[in-house]
C-alpha cells in the first residue's frame, strides 16, 4: 500500500500514493512525469520544489588585534575542534571532520581554498551539494570583527527525512559560535 510522502505546496494536504524516503517539498504535476531519486525509487506524479542556496552568517567582535586572531584561527585543528567537530584530521590543505548531527554521523572532507577571506575552505565530499565556508577578520576600535559565512546546498536525496536546511543552519550557527567562543576565551 502506498505511503503519504509530502505535502503539497502551500497546503497541508498530504501528497498520497508516493513511496520513499526523501526530504523537501512536492507538488503534483500532470501524469505521466516520474521524479527520480539517487535512492533508487521513482515518484510519479510529483515534482520536487527545490531547496536551493542556504546561507549562514555570524559575526563577533574580540578584544584582540586581527592579527593575533588570524594566528588563532590558523591551528585549523583546535579551531575546528571548538566546533564541537568529534574527530578533526588536518593534512596540508585538507581537513577530515565527523560530527554527530542529531540522528547521523556527517563526515565532511573540505579543502583550503584561496580567496579574498583570511580562512576560506569547501567540501571537497561530503552530503551537500555544494558548502563553502569563509572567514573574515576587520580591525575595529579595540579590537577585531570576525564573520563568517557558509553558503551550503543540499544533495537532498543523500541526506534523506534525517536532515534539513534548518537542522544544518540551527548546527551549523552552534558550530561557528563556539568557534567564536573559543577565540574569545583565549583572548580574555
Amino acid at each position: 500500500m502506498p505511503k503519504t510522502f509530502g505535502w503539497l505546496v502551500g497546503t497541508r494536504e498530504p501528497v498520497a500514493g508516493a513511496v520513499g524516503v526523501g526530504v523537501g517539498r512536492y507538488r503534483r504535476r500532470p501524469p505521466p512525469s516520474t521524479v527520480p531519486n539517487r535512492c533508487g525509487v521513482t515518484l510519479t506524479g510529483l515534482e520536487r520544489v527545490g531547496g536551493g542556496m542556504q546561507t549562514v552568517t555570524v559575526s563577533r567582535r574580540v578584544d584582540a588585534p586581527p592579527e593575533q586572531v588570524r594566528a588563532a584561527m590558523d591551528d585549523l585543528e583546535a579551531f575546528m575542534l571548538a566546533a564541537g567537530f568529534t574527530e578533526v584530521t588536518v593534512e596540508g590543505e585538507a581537513m577530515h571532520l565527523e560530527n554527530q548531527v542529531g540522528l547521523a554521523t556527517v563526515t565532511l572532507d573540505l579543502r583550503l581554498v584561496e580567496r579574498e577571506a583570511d580562512l576560506a575552505y569547501e567540501q571537497a565530499d561530503g552530503f551537500f551539494e555544494t558548502m563553502d565556508t569563509e572567514y573574515r577578520v576587520e580591525p575595529v576600535d579595540g579590537g577585531s570583527e570576525i564573520t563568517a559565512t557558509t553558503d551550503f546546498e543540499l544533495d537532498v536525496a543523500l541526506v534523506g527525512q534525517v536532515l534539513d536546511a534548518t537542522v544544518i543552519k540551527r548546527q551549523r550557527r552552534h558550530e561557528l559560535e563556539s568557534q567564536f567562543d573559543w577565540l574569545e576565551d583565549r583572548f580574555a
